[in-house]
C-alpha cells in the first residue's frame, strides 16, 4: 500500500501533533507541519505540490482555486474549524 502524505501548514506552534491522536492513521499517512507562513502562494504550490492530503489551519493560507490547479496530487483537503473562508470551494 502507497503512504498518503499529509500537509499541515500554518502551524505555528505544532499543536495539531499533540492535539489529537494520529496513531490511527500513522501506519498509512505521514505528516509533514510547515511551522513558517509561506510567503507567496507559488511558494505554498511548490511546498504543498506533492501531498495528497492538506489540513488547513483556519484562514491562514489562501487556496484560490489557481492554488488547486497547481497541486494535481491532492485527494482530500480539510480544515480546522467549521469554516474557511480562504478555501474556494467552487
Amino acid at each position: 500500500m502507497t503512504r498518503l502524505r499529509c500537509a499541515i501548514p500554518d502551524d505555528y506552534f505544532k499543536l495539531s501533533l499533540t492535539s489529537t491522536d494520529w496513531s490511527k492513521i500513522k501506519d498509512r499517512v505521514d505528516l509533514t507541519v510547515f511551522e513558517k507562513p509561506f510567503k507567496s502562494q507559488d511558494e505554498a504550490a511548490a511546498a504543498l505540490k506533492d501531498f495528497d492530503i492538506i489540513l488547513a489551519m483556519r484562514e491562514r493560507t489562501a487556496f484560490p482555486r489557481a492554488m488547486f490547479e497547481r497541486l494535481p496530487n491532492l485527494k482530500l483537503m480539510i480544515t480546522a474549524g467549521m469554516r474557511n473562508a480562504a478555501i474556494d470551494f467552487e
